[in-house]
């Protein structure tokens, strides 16, 4: 929020998207300033992407891109979209049950399925991913 008080919760949905005005050219000056960047990038990406194909690829497809260099808006916008999905996947194939990690790099990754709610792929363990969402009441 802009840190004003507000009075009406209805004003809520009257803000801004907390990225609308993110500029990705920010990304691109972040990885210029700092050569190092994109390689720490690419290195925790691939920490996940171990056995897991389509996170290889798209690691593969990222550091192609980030040795192309000034990429221009609509690049950048694309490569800032890979790093975040990139970034989600490893951390999830890491850290979360397999059922959903595999089912964030189908739908995400290979785009198997759609982007909206409830339109995972077929080969999507549902039962497993709600069950884990179900809150255990003692």
């Amino acid at each position: 929020m802009n840190g004003r008080v507000l009075r009406d919760p209805a004003d809520v949905f009257n803000q801004p998207p907390p990225l609308a005005d993110y500029n990705p050219f920010e990304a691109d000056r972040a990885l210029a300033r700092d050569p190092d960047a994109g390689a720490i990038l690419l290195a925790e990406i691939r920490r996940g992407a171990t056995g897991e194909r389509l996170l290889a690829a798209l690691a593969d497809d990222l550091e192609d891109m980030l040795r192309g260099g000034g990429p221009g808006e609509a690049a950048s916008r694309h490569l800032v979209e890979r790093i975040a999905l990139g970034l989600q996947a490893s951390l999830l194939l890491r850290h979360a049950p397999g059922a959903v990690a595999e089912a964030f790099c189908e739908s995400r990754l290979a785009g198997v399925g759609g982007r909206l709610f409830g339109t995972l792929g077929s080969a999507a363990d549902c039962r497993a991913i709600v069950e884990r969402a179900t809150p255990r009441i003692p």
